[in-house]
């Protein structure tokens, strides 16, 4: 990174945002959540978000099985931690595919 320090060090520290569970999503956080993909689309134009994630998929509010699959790109190939992290903003954000689901993980 630039700006900083020389002697400044930086480290990626993850953890899940939501519980592990397998319940599907309240259905007022899914109406919020859609809301705020929309908000951050108005505002930064050019920004793609697939909306079919909505209807296609059963979202769950669970972080973990992300997280436990970026800890373990990262432990078998620490050069691969970053393309995981995309590869799940991608799932999500863009092919409407569920980070909750390991079948989504495994891809």
């Amino acid at each position: 990174m630039t700006g900083l320090p020389g002697n400044m060090v930086t480290k990626r520290m993850l953890g899940g945002l939501a519980p592990d569970t397998d319940q599907p999503m309240p259905a007022e956080m899914q109406v919020k959540l859609k809301g705020i993909w929309q908000k951050i689309q108005q505002t930064l134009p050019g920004t793609a978000f697939n909306f079919d994630f909505w209807t296609v998929c059963t979202p769950r509010r669970s972080t973990y099985a992300a997280c436990r699959a970026v800890i373990a790109a990262r432990n078998q190939d620490f050069s691969k931690e970053e393309a995981m992290i995309l590869a799940i903003q991608q799932a999500y954000y863009l092919d409407a595919k569920n980070p909750a689901d390991l079948y989504t993980l495994f891809e």
